[in-house]
């Protein structure tokens, strides 16, 4: 009885270490990196620190700055450049978006929209709807979006006149 309780404390200790290790290893990522952001919480990330904003991380460590959900590491970026790049020029290589605990499988559900989908799926979608979207097609929508745009200017400023109120989903 003695041995067994004895191999399984050696066991625990040898798991934990290694549990240790790779927790510790996975957290200096973003270090490794040279990208400066908020130091990580052993067990949890930057979960507990919430209550600090987007907002106040940007004004703290810059543009570009990462944090970690868990023991997921999160990239933020509000440089234009990166953006283009990622957004634009190198879309096919980031295709797959962060699934949110109260969200649709979006590998699974048949339903999934453009703004879900994750992988080969995500690439079909935006292959089928990027023709929509070429320039020539959105300045000729433009014109119909700012006639829009003045006429509910017009008539909000009408009713301003009056104070009238104003019913939002007529």
């Amino acid at each position: 009885m003695d041995i067994t309780v004895a191999l399984l404390w050696c066991l625990f200790v040898l798991l934990f270490f290694k549990f240790y290790r790779t927790r510790a290893e996975s957290m200096k990522i973003f270090q490794k990196m040279n990208v400066p952001g908020p130091t990580p919480n052993f067990l949890f990330g930057n979960l507990l620190a919430f209550y600090d904003t987007y907002l106040d991380w940007y004004h703290i460590y810059g543009k570009t700055y990462g944090y970690f959900e868990g023991l997921r590491p999160v990239l933020v970026t509000a440089d234009l450049d990166v953006l283009h790049q990622v957004m634009v020029k190198k879309f096919d290589v980031f295709h797959a978006r962060k699934v949110f605990p109260v969200q649709v499988d979006p590998d699974k559900d048949e339903e999934v929209h453009m703004f879900f989908a994750r992988g080969d799926r995500w690439k079909r979608l935006r292959a089928i709807s990027n023709p929509a979207f070429t320039n020539a097609k959105i300045r000729k929508m433009s014109q119909l979006v700012h006639k829009t745009i003045d006429s509910v200017i017009y008539l909000l400023r009408k009713k301003a006149e009056t104070n009238s109120e104003v019913e939002m989903y007529e």
